[in-house]
C-alpha cells in the first residue's frame, strides 16, 4: 500500500557515526521523533501511512576525517578537543561545492539526498506531500539540494 505523506529527516553537523546504514528507512538518529510521531499518530495509522526516512551523510566524512586523525595522532591534553573540532566543526567548511576534481564530497553528499527523496517517491502514492526535517547544516544541505 503506498503511503500518503513523505518525512525525509537530515541531520547536522557532528558525528551521527562512520558506517551508512543498509537502509534509509532503518532509523538512527531520528528514531526517537519517529516513535514520537507514531506514538501520537497511532501506530498502525503510521506504519501504513507514513514513509519516514533519513538522509545520513556524516559517514563521507567522518571516515575522512578519522584517518586524518590517526595520521596526526599526538599524546597530548588536547586530543579529545582536536577529534571534536575535526568531526563536528569541520563538516561545515568540508561541505561546499569545489573546483579541486578530487573532491566529490558535496556532490556525494546530495546524492544521498537524490537517493533518499527517489526512494520515498517510490513509497508514496503521486502527489504525496513531502516534509522534511533539517537540522543546523542539514537544513543548508536541503536548501542547496532543492
Amino acid at each position: 500500500m503506498a503511503k500518503k505523506l513523505a518525512v525525509a529527516v537530515i541531520h547536522g553537523m557532528g558525528s551521527q557515526g562512520s558506517k551508512q546504514p543498509d537502509a534509509s528507512d532503518k532509523l538512527t538518529f531520528s528514531k526517537d521523533l519517529a516513535r514520537l510521531v507514531a506514538r501520537k499518530l497511532g501506530k498502525d495509522r503510521f506504519g501504513a501511512e507514513v514513509a519516514w526516512r533519513e538522509i545520513f551523510w556524516a559517514d563521507i566524512l567522518q571516515n575522512r576525517q578519522l584517518d586524518y586523525l590517526k595520521k596526526i595522532k599526538r599524546r597530548t591534553d588536547f586530543d579529545q578537543m582536536r577529534k571534536f573540532v575535526l568531526c563536528n566543526l569541520s563538516d561545515a567548511s568540508a561541505y561546499r561545492p569545489t573546483t579541486d576534481k578530487g573532491d566529490k564530497t558535496y556532490e556525494l553528499i546530495h546524492g544521498r539526498n537524490r537517493q533518499t527523496i527517489a526512494e520515498l517517491e517510490a513509497d508514496c502514492e503521486p502527489g504525496t506531500p513531502l516534509i522534511v526535517l533539517a537540522h543546523s547544516l542539514g537544513g543548508h544541505i536541503v536548501s542547496n539540494y532543492i
